[in-house]
């Protein structure tokens, strides 16, 4: 960098600090609008700054737990088989080209490629080692925790979302799958990034972000096909979205228009985008679904019982959770039941209006419906229930942290009391 271009950093700097100065001690609108936004800069470098410090912590803790546990020891038996795969395509790059990686990433197969073609890929750019696998669970937890911050940012707030950001990079089910090479963890990532783009299309409003969002739905089936139960809920979720919110609009007839336009246009993404692996996979992994998810072979993973059998298994699982996680779910689902309960005495047609309006009604319905899922299935292990658990911390938290009823002073003590 030469001489001329420091010179016009400082004085751009000089110019800045001089600016604030200035609306500190003058009462100039025009000052005082530009400390607004010297202010609302510097607190979003912050936030930035605090997210990245989490990455880095969170990765840092878990390459070295990586190195120093894994190294040498023997794959698990699902491992074994993802990681299989993960070569295959690894050799098919580096042999016969990006074609002959995408031709044999579309071959035969009832597993989600997704996966695999992502290690293949960390394989061909830093080398042929098993640490380098975990490498693509580390980037899917990093995901994973940048996309819930943004989703708390969203619905919530700063300090919420400081929670939900602590809870979420803690939570022992993130951190257990990243240093494993399995599906649970990226395909947590998609469904949390997909739900982020669902937020952000502003009640289906937002053309880029409806496409995006129809775009990791589509994903989602291709990081793990189980989760084809799972996109009913979020197509409800979207659907009960794009009903309210009619501003910007001569008329709610034609706002609801541009909104059902949009999903079926995102359902369209989500098929095309599906449809890459499934074109001539459907009847294999459909035939597979039905057997180990709902069929005879399904007993072997878990109870058959609907209800019953269900709880048993998921309280014998709830190491996953970890016990300060559960304790504030579990407060977070009383606070929700407080929430709906009083909204409803203060009167039903408000209530619905506050519902359909909400952007926390898109992950609610998801999570419920999800974990509707998960009951009627005897396959009740963590790896299912992963993409559901950081969506519910976001859920508990807006329950017990609501920003309509917290005063700015008690928001910046939340942090530190938690």
């Amino acid at each position: 960098m030469d001489i001329s271009r420091l010179w016009g950093i400082g004085k751009a700097l000089r110019a800045l600090v001089e600016l604030e100065r200035k609306a500190r001690y003058t009462g100039d609108p025009e000052n005082r609008r530009a400390r607004f936004h010297l202010q609302l800069v510097s607190r979003n470098w912050r936030d930035a700054f605090i997210l990245v410090l989490t990455c880095a912590i969170f990765a840092l803790i878990n390459v070295r737990w990586i190195m120093q546990y894994r190294l040498g020891s023997v794959p698990s038996l699902d491992e074994a088989g993802y990681l299989t795969f993960a070569f295959q395509y690894f050799y098919a790059l580096r042999d016969g080209g990006f074609w002959n990686w995408v031709y044999t990433i579309q071959g035969p197969s009832i597993f989600s490629p997704l996966t695999a073609a992502s290690a293949s890929l960390v394989f061909y750019f830093f080398g042929k080692h098993l640490v380098a696998a975990y490498m693509a669970t580390l980037a899917a937890g990093i995901v994973t925790i940048v996309s819930t911050y943004a989703i708390s940012i969203r619905i919530m707030g700063r300090q919420q979302a400081l929670i939900c950001l602590i809870l979420i990079a803690s939570l022992p089910a993130v951190i257990d799958y990243t240093r494993t090479f399995e599906f649970a963890l990226p395909v947590t990532a998609a469904t949390c990034v997909a739900l982020y783009c669902l937020v952000r299309t502003d009640h289906m409003r937002s053309l880029p972000w409806a496409i995006a969002f129809g775009f990791c739905v589509g994903l989602m089936p291709l990081f793990r096909t189980m989760t084809l139960a799972f996109i009913p809920g979020m197509a409800m979720g979207a659907f009960v979205y794009s009903l309210s919110h009619p501003g910007g609009y001569p008329s709610t007839a034609k706002r609801l228009l541009w909104a059902f336009f949009l999903l079926l246009l995102a359902a369209a993404v989500a098929i095309a985008v599906a449809m890459t692996w499934f074109w001539g996979n459907a009847e294999g992994v459909f035939q597979y679904l039905t057997n180990y998810g709902y069929g005879a072979k399904a007993t072997e993973f878990g109870p058959s019982h609907f209800w019953w059998g269900t709880i048993v298994a998921i309280l014998s699982a709830l190491f996953i959770i970890h016990l300060p996680h559960a304790l504030f779910l579990a407060a977070g689902g009383v606070a929700m039941i407080v929430y709906l309960a009083r909204s409803y005495a203060s009167g039903r047609r408000r209530t619905v209006k506050a519902i359909f309006q909400s952007p926390v009604t898109p992950i609610a319905i998801f999570v419920a419906l999800a974990s509707a899922v998960l009951l009627t299935s005897s396959n009740k292990g963590s790896a299912f229930a992963l993409p559901i658990i950081p969506l519910t911390i976001i859920l508990a938290v807006w329950a017990i942290f609501r920003p309509e009823r917290l005063s700015a002073a008690t928001n910046l003590r939340l942090p530190y009391i938690l």
